[in-house]
């Protein structure tokens, strides 16, 4: 999604040649928080981690329309 914004942002650089070293950290910083994140999700649900993560939440109204809603945000967004 963010393929048409790497030339522009490169671009508009004062120094584009730092572009590459900074993609490449920021990468590392988002893998990294990724990664964090899918830890401390295994951590709290432990071997029972159900592969979305909204089957992990007890069953109830309200996370019927967040699993409702999550589906209508997939489907008017994707291309």
């Amino acid at each position: 999604e963010g393929i048409g914004l790497i030339l522009p942002i490169q671009f508009a650089m004062q120094q584009p040649a730092h572009f590459p070293k900074l993609l490449q950290r920021a990468m590392l910083i988002l893998g990294t928080l990724f990664a964090s994140f899918g830890m401390v999700g295994y951590a709290a649900y432990g071997l029972e981690t159900k592969d979305m993560i909204t089957f992990n939440i007890p069953q109830n109204k309200i996370t019927s329309f967040l699993r409702l809603f999550y589906c209508l945000g997939v489907f008017f967004t994707y291309p």
